[in-house]
């Protein structure tokens, strides 16, 4: 037994092809919790569309990689902050509070560490890619 959550609805006993994509889902950690009034969001119909929404994830966090891998220096002026703040703002809000230090005005941004973070974030995708790939095969032998 595992706890998929308040929104999870489980296919029929003989679906046994639905039952093995539900394992692979708790698996990678996908699961149908929610607060009841959104649901629990996307999840993926089977393995190949669950692999595609983790290789679009992958995409992502490779971008988000790459640009503090290309951040040279933290802008200085006021203006240049505006406009960094406006041209970057999925970067720069898409990394946790220790990595931002300054002040509002003056922000800084520890652009390595930022680095680490997606890195680490894209090696526990390829790891749940990877893990349901072999799932996959498994069920299929």
């Amino acid at each position: 037994m595992a706890n998929m959550g308040l929104d999870f609805e489980s296919p029929k006993k003989t679906d046994t092809k639905a039952w093995a994509h539900m394992a692979t889902l708790y698996e990678v950690g996908i699961t149908f919790h929610s607060c009841g009034c959104s649901g629990p969001g996307y999840i993926p119909n089977d393995s190949k569309a669950l692999i595609s929404y983790f290789e679009e994830i992958k995409e992502r966090y490779l971008e988000h990689q790459h640009f503090w891998a290309q951040r040279k220096k933290d802008p200085d002026t006021q203006s240049e902050i505006a406009k960094d703040k406006h041209h970057n703002a999925r970067f720069i809000y898409s990394i946790p509070e220790e990595m931002k230090t300054g002040s509002k005005k003056e922000p800084f941004y520890d652009a390595q560490n930022a680095q680490v973070y997606w890195n680490k974030r894209v090696l526990e995708i390829e790891k749940k890619i990877k893990k349901i790939k072999a799932l996959t095969l498994d069920n299929k032998s």
